[in-house]
C-alpha cells in the first residue's frame, strides 16, 4: 500500500534527494521509484520525530543504495532538515 503525503512534504524529500546526488543514480524508473519511496518513508519517521538510526526505513534505504550510516551525508542533512 502507498503512503499518503502532501505535495510540500514530496516537494522537500524531491529537493533534498537531488541535493544529496541521488537522483544521479542510473536507476531504472522501477528502481528510482523505489528507492524514493524508502526515502520518503525514512523523512516521513524523521518528522514523526524518530532519529534517523530508529526508522527501519532508514536502514533500508542505504542497504537499497549500498552504504552504510557513514557513507551518509548527515552534516547536509541536518542542515536541510533544520532549514525547514
Amino acid at each position: 500500500m502507498s503512503q499518503s503525503y502532501s505535495g510540500d512534504y514530496w516537494d522537500k524529500a524531491e529537493t533534498f534527494w537531488n541535493n544529496l546526488g541521488f537522483g544521479d543514480y542510473e536507476l531504472t524508473p522501477d528502481e528510482h521509484q523505489h528507492g524514493f519511496q524508502l526515502f520518503a518513508d525514512f523523512l516521513r519517521d524523521v518528522d514523526l520525530g524518530y532519529a534517523p538510526e530508529a526508522s527501519l526505513n532508514f536502514w533500508d534505504f542505504l542497504d537499497y543504495f549500498g552504504m552504510d550510516e557513514t557513507d551518509f551525508e548527515w552534516d547536509e542533512f541536518r542542515e536541510w532538515y533544520d532549514a525547514l
